[in-house]
């Protein structure tokens, strides 16, 4: 399977520079056809919901069948946010402190109120957090991580990192 992690945008108040690599700008949708599914990430994507949808939009019209999954951190449960929800094909919360953490129970009831299946719902928590005891996390495939410096993660073999030719400012 052949993925592509496509960077949206630098702004979040947790952005690290995560790969040692220079990601390649995409010029055109049509070149993601190539990929079996996309990985949208940034900063922070949900931080911009009108360019997400447009973005979202713009694969569709591309390839419409394709996987489209959102790396994200925080999560508001807005009208756009939840719309935003059902044209994807999941997505993975990073808890990085107990504010990320009351934004994910507020993302993962709204996931329970309004199941959208198949739907790929991954936690991703630092070790340094601490336990979750006060959430039942049934249906998440939940993953203890360390955090790593600057350019000590490396990209999967099997992906590829992209970028808008714009990132959203």
């Amino acid at each position: 399977m052949k993925s592509i992690r496509l960077l949206v945008t630098k702004k979040g108040m947790l952005y690290f520079r995560y790969y040692p690599i220079q990601p390649v700008i995409i010029f055109n949708f049509e070149c993601l056809n190539m990929y079996d599914n996309i990985i949208i990430t940034g900063g922070e994507p949900l931080l911009f919901p009108e360019n997400l949808l447009k973005l979202i939009h713009n694969i569709r019209l591309v390839n419409f069948n394709i996987p489209i999954y959102l790396y994200t951190s925080i999560f508001n449960p807005s009208t756009a946010n939840k719309n935003i929800l059902t044209f994807l094909s999941g997505i993975t919360f990073t808890v990085h402190n107990r504010i990320y953490f009351n934004e994910f129970l507020d993302l993962k009831k709204y996931l329970d109120e309004v199941p959208l299946e198949p739907y790929s719902k991954r936690l991703h928590i630092f070790t340094d957090f601490g336990q979750l005891t006060e959430a039942n996390l049934y249906g998440w495939n939940v993953r203890f991580v360390t955090w790593k410096k600057d350019f000590e993660c490396k990209l999967p073999e099997h992906e590829q990192f992209m970028r808008l030719k714009e990132l959203w400012k």
